[in-house]
């Protein structure tokens, strides 16, 4: 009587090592994300809002900004110093996140922008939903956090 054949123990092996490593990649982006959180939380704090259709000025030195809305309709424009539009981006799909004040007021994490070192930055948020009006605040954040993160 013959022997079968031998399953392929180098695909499982590969199979299993591929599994450890997918979960893990998606354990360290979880938990960077929610590091992410928690650091916004912390700039935000103190920081006062700007009602829309005011700007507010931003003086970066940190490699990024993030925009947060109080409403998910919101729609900002960021210009520097020289008078160049910046190019605003959202959060991937599926990524959201809100930041709780300790004024009662709830935030959107709703874009963020790359910043030069000593370049000034003017950043005006109007409510572009239905005209409720609403209020924004614009930090100083690393954008390798949110990177790391997603």
């Amino acid at each position: 009587m013959a022997d079968g054949a031998k399953p392929p123990k180098g695909l499982l092996i590969a199979g299993i090592v591929l599994l450890v490593l997918g979960i893990g990649g998606c354990g360290y982006g979880c938990t960077n994300f929610v590091g992410f959180v928690s650091d916004l939380t912390d700039v935000v704090e103190g920081r006062a809002t700007v009602p829309y259709g005011d700007s507010t000025t931003l003086q970066s030195d940190a490699g990024g900004a993030v925009i947060l809305t109080s409403t998910s309709g919101a729609e900002c424009e960021v210009v520097d110093d020289s008078g160049n539009q910046v190019s605003l981006q959202e959060p991937s799909a599926g990524t959201s996140g809100t930041v709780d004040t300790t004024g009662g007021e709830t935030l959107e994490f709703q874009y963020y922008f790359d910043t030069d070192s000593g370049v000034t930055y003017e950043v005006t948020c109007q409510d572009g939903m239905n005209g409720t009006g609403g209020e924004f605040v614009v930090v100083s954040f690393d954008i390798g956090k949110i990177v790391g993160g997603l």
